[in-house]
C-alpha cells in the first residue's frame, strides 16, 4: 500500500464541508415563478371560457 505524503497546501476544511452536504436544491427566479403564475391563470381562462382567451 502506498503511503500518502504532504501536500504543499494545506486543504481547505471549509471546501470538504460544503462538498458533503451537496449544497441543497436552489430555488426558482422571482422571473420563472411569475412566469409559471401567468401561464397558469392563462390556462385557467382558457379552460373556463371554453377556448376563449380573455386578455386583461
Amino acid at each position: 500500500m502506498k503511503k500518502k505524503g504532504q501536500t504543499l497546501v494545506p486543504r481547505n476544511p471549509f471546501a470538504l464541508a460544503a462538498r458533503q452536504r451537496h449544497a441543497g436544491a436552489h430555488d426558482k427566479t422571482h422571473k420563472i415563478k411569475r412566469r409559471d403564475d401567468k401561464q397558469a391563470l392563462r390556462k385557467l381562462l382558457h379552460t373556463e371560457k371554453g377556448g376563449d382567451a380573455v386578455l386583461f
